[in-house]
């Protein structure tokens, strides 16, 4: 849930303050669509990751 709220917050204040951010890549043929669905699957990708880690150590010591 948090990690959900945590990135459209992100989006949203990046929408409404930082429009410009977008300009590079939008330069290099990269959609804000596709920039978007990215960032949150590397988002969730690297969440699971760090959990296993955790896990992983918890688990051996």
């Amino acid at each position: 849930m948090f990690l959900s709220f945590g990135f459209l917050m992100s989006i949203g204040f990046k929408e409404f303050y930082r429009k410009s951010d977008y300009l590079f890549y939008y330069n290099n043929g990269i959609s804000k669509t596709q920039l978007w669905v990215f960032s949150y699957l590397f988002t969730i990708f690297m969440t699971i990751v760090i959990g296993l880690i955790i896990f992983l150590i918890k688990k051996l010591f």
